[in-house]
């Protein structure tokens, strides 16, 4: 008798217990904090209806307070009511570097923390604060979500040793994008091989000159987000060229080094 009444008890607390966890969660809504102010930096190519899903939500963000929005093509400007939006006629820049641009305007972005982001993903609230709270421990470091290992055998998508994050979601300091695009630019034969190739790989000779200025390695956090129009992705549309182009890519760049 006395261990049942112990047990009914101690379900009790136990319930009671997770009806507060629950109650806590709904209250603060995520585990992750952080105060620190994020300019936004979204590479448009094409798709305003991404725009138009993605906008209203980020511009929700507590943390989120400048969102600039580099077009390749001004026709595709959005209209909007939110304060913190900037469209950028980026089309000239695009005629000259492709994605690569986007680094370039990292240093006009008026908060030291910035995140860059295709125009086809949304990250979620929570992935955003879980990125934000590593990254105020050590704002020298870059943070992703989508990682890969590229080194002299290549460019692998399955690896438990990745070493290089994607510029889709890309979290950093202002200090470490004008650096690294400053290096970047400095070798002129490899930022020329992008370029020749539209932009492709970007991501990839940032990292690579991120950790040759930093030496160390991004920080990856998983977390949720949401894709838009995923198939026109140049990499979904030609994945056999897209992967030739990073493997050898890949290759060259640590071969070299």
């Amino acid at each position: 008798m006395g261990i049942s009444i112990v047990f009914f008890v101690g379900m009790i607390i136990s319930l009671l217990l997770v009806i507060c966890l629950v109650i806590v969660i709904q209250k603060n809504k995520s585990f992750y904090k952080s105060d620190t102010k994020v300019s936004v930096i979204i590479l448009s190519h094409n798709y305003p209806k991404n725009l138009k899903k993605s906008i209203p939500i980020l511009s929700k963000y507590k943390n989120i307070n400048e969102i600039i929005i580099l077009h390749s093509d001004p026709k595709h400007f959005i209209k909007t009511k939110s304060k913190k939006v900037k469209n950028v006629n980026d089309s000239e820049n695009n005629k000259k570097y492709f994605t690569l641009r986007r680094f370039i305007h990292t240093d006009k972005c008026k908060n030291n923390t910035i995140l860059l982001l295709d125009d086809d993903i949304i990250p979620s609230q929570e992935l955003l604060l879980k990125m934000l709270s590593q990254y105020d421990k050590n704002t020298q470091n870059c943070y992703g979500v989508i990682s890969r290992l590229c080194d002299k055998t290549g460019y692998h998508t399955m690896s438990i040793h990745n070493n290089i994050v994607l510029s889709p979601i890309l979290l950093s300091s202002k200090s470490i994008f004008k650096s690294v695009w400053q290096g970047m630019i400095s070798e002129h034969d490899k930022l020329q091989q992008v370029i020749k190739e539209k932009g492709n790989a970007e991501d990839i000779y940032f990292q690579f000159m991120f950790q040759k200025i930093y030496e160390q390695k991004p920080i990856v956090i998983h977390g949720d987000y949401k894709h838009l129009n995923k198939k026109n992705r140049y990499s979904v549309v030609h994945p056999q060229k897209t992967k030739k182009l990073r493997n050898d890519f890949c290759k060259k760049l640590y071969k070299e080094n």
